[in-house]
């Protein structure tokens, strides 16, 4: 869902997710006339994949990393802050346990003769709940995600 919405501290993660949806758009437009079709899948995080883990340990060794200068302006209550929330946010409801169902997806992309334009695998009832809430609220992508995904 990053790739649809900016968060506050992943705004370099957002930007990669939104070019590959960018990407595939062009894609799906521009090989049309071939019969050619993309899809394109917007998994959440799952835990399972390890992708938790990889992002407190990339958010540690970036802050290492970082100069005194840099560090001494943010603070470490800051970047202490931040962690907290990622990892308040990691050990949500909303992060998915069950990574088939995106595989699930994947599967159905690849041998469906008319697979959906996007797809967004969504793991358990409290999770499709709460992202139909999220979207009623934040319209921008309405038409994207209502006309053209499976849910």
């Amino acid at each position: 869902m990053a790739g649809l919405y900016a968060f506050p501290n992943c705004g370099a993660y957002c930007m990669s997710k939104s070019s590959v949806i960018q990407f595939s758009d062009a894609l799906r437009i521009e090989l049309n006339r071939f019969g050619v079709k993309v899809s394109t899948i917007l998994p959440g995080g799952y835990r399972s994949t390890g992708f938790c883990e990889l992002c407190l340990k990339s958010m540690d060794r970036i802050w290492n990393e970082t100069e005194e200068r840099v560090k001494s302006s943010y603070g470490q209550k800051c970047f202490e802050g931040i962690k907290n929330k990622v990892i308040n946010y990691l050990s949500s409801p909303l992060i998915g346990n069950n990574p088939q169902v995106v595989i699930n997806d994947i599967i159905e992309a690849i041998v469906n003769y008319e697979p959906n334009i996007i797809y967004i695998p969504i793991d358990g009832m409290f999770n499709k709940i709460a992202f139909k809430v999220f979207i009623h609220f934040h319209t921008k992508c309405l038409i994207k995600l209502f006309i053209f995904s499976k849910i």
